[in-house]
């Protein structure tokens, strides 16, 4: 993909070409509000287009990716709960995949909304459609596949010239020097940019008070830059000894990371954070003794304890305006480092400078 805003270029999977509206780079919007989704069926649909069906079988993870799609519409994500809470995305899904009458579904669903949830009947079938025709390609994938099949089965076997059947090749072939093709029929290449954003088959989540959470990190490329598409936050120790990562880009809809989330990654050499982080919570790059480049996004109010504690090579940090509390111990068992910070600040945080030197070798310069 590639931000017209600021001409930077990157790969990302499948599953998330759709959903990613906001360039992880300058933070720009990829998409614009016209671009949006604003009615029910077809922010469920793109739910489903994007995620898949595990994900609307999970009550608290459908509500908190449908929340982060749709702020503005609140009516219908009320609408939605009940739904949930009346058992119609099993019931009616069940029924799509078993090639049943969904009708019966929807109704019985319908009833017990409007007798237990005192939905009006006509907001509890509306929600019903709309669930229904967002999972309708389910239904169709048997078919195809048995489409397929007896196409195979019909067309003749290829052969050679010396009448000998030709033995298949497999879709992402290697070559004799062991390089992997990008596709069929398409030969391997570099890519265009460093960075990549990972597919949600890399990363574990949960959710937390409707907060989407990346738990762990599964994927092993070298340079990420994370989705900005429902998730929000990264749990403890999600990417700890990840030995493959090199550089990572947190977008600004991260609000919150916990302790100790990329401690021990013995690789990292850059991480870029964006937007609304506050806090860089305590032994969030611990030990990662590669590091050399580190952004702080313009929101960021505090940095914890042993936030940076031995990253032997970070030589230089830029302090923004915004931070009113760092830890003394932030920069702990560091070799040297400069705080590039403005005049102001200097002036206005002594004593977080004084602090600072009882644990590490720290200058400040103004930047």
């Amino acid at each position: 993909m590639k931000c017209t805003h600021c001409n930077s270029e990157w790969k990302v999977s499948p599953s998330l070409s759709k959903s990613l509206t906001k360039c992880p780079f300058c933070g720009a919007a990829l998409r614009t509000e016209s671009d949006r989704q604003h009615s029910l069926p077809d922010a469920l649909k793109s739910i489903f287009d994007t995620y898949g069906a595990e994900v609307l079988l999970d009550n608290r993870m459908l509500l908190a990716v449908f929340a982060d799609l749709e702020p503005d519409l609140k009516r219908e994500r009320k609408l939605l709960q009940y739904f949930l809470e009346a058992g119609g995305n099993k019931a009616i899904l069940d029924a799509v995949r078993q090639q049943r009458d969904t009708g019966i579904e929807v109704e019985k669903t319908v009833r017990h909304m409007t007798a237990e949830l005192f939905v009006s009947q006509s907001a509890a079938d509306a929600v019903c459609r709309a669930f229904l025709s967002a999972v309708s390609p389910v239904s169709e994938k048997p078919r195809k596949k048995t489409e397929n099949t007896s196409a195979q089965n019909s067309a003749p076997t290829p052969k050679n010239a010396g009448g000998k059947t030709q033995r298949k090749l497999p879709k992402n072939p290697r070559s004799e020097a062991g390089k992997k093709t990008v596709g069929p029929g398409r030969s391997a290449a570099l890519p265009k940019t460093k960075w990549r954003v990972p597919g949600l088959t890399e990363l574990r989540m949960d959710v937390d008070h409707y907060r989407l959470t990346i738990t762990k990190y599964l994927g092993q490329d070298a340079y990420i830059a994370l989705p900005d598409q429902g998730l929000t936050s990264i749990g403890r120790e999600a990417f700890k000894e990840c030995d493959t990562l090199r550089g990572v880009m947190i977008p600004e809809v991260f609000t919150h990371v916990e302790k100790f989330a990329f401690v021990s990654c013995s690789l990292l050499e850059e991480a870029i954070i964006r937007g609304k982080l506050s806090e860089i919570s305590w032994g969030m790059f611990a030990y990662c003794r590669e590091l050399k480049h580190v952004e702080l996004p313009g929101s960021l109010q505090k940095i914890g304890g042993e936030a940076f504690r031995n990253c032997v090579s970070l030589k230089q940090i830029e302090i923004p305006d915004s931070v009113t509390e760092i830890y003394p111990n932030a920069f702990m068992d560091c070799a040297s480092i400069e705080l590039k910070a403005s005049r102001d600040w200097i002036a206005k945080n002594q004593s977080i400078i004084k602090g600072i030197r009882r644990f590490s070798k720290c200058s400040v310069t103004e930047r």
